[in-house]
């Protein structure tokens, strides 16, 4: 069995992550926040800008960056996935969470658990 160990964010700005709230669909913000974060050495950093210039991308150019983005996701599951490794499976879109899916015998209950969300 997998033993799964939480592993929090390197780095975090709540300015940079206001911006990109602010218009979710501006690609600029996210590269801002993205440079930030590998000068951190946060490998959301480099999933970020992968994502995006996924979504920018040639077609043929896209084969390359696809490798690239799922050996980030293998490498860095435990940061990436955070405290529902173990619990789900996320789906991330610009290097953030964008859906969530619910697996193992605990479901729903086990991924509001490690969100530590009172349901």
């Amino acid at each position: 069995m997998t033993r799964w160990s939480y592993q929090a964010p390197i780095a975090r700005d709540a300015g940079l992550e206001a911006r990109i709230a602010e218009d979710p669909d501006a690609l600029e913000p996210y590269l801002v926040y993205a440079d930030w974060l590998q000068e951190r050495g946060d490998p959301r950093g480099e999933l970020i800008t992968i994502q995006v210039l996924m979504e920018t991308a040639a077609p043929d150019a896209l084969g390359v960056l696809h490798q690239r983005e799922v050996a980030l996701l293998r490498d860095h599951l435990a940061s990436l996935r955070g405290p529902l490794a173990p619990t789900a499976i996320t789906y991330h879109r610009r290097g953030f969470v964008r859906q969530i899916d619910a697996i193992g015998e605990g479901g729903l209950d086990d991924v509001l658990a490690a969100l530590a969300i009172d349901h």
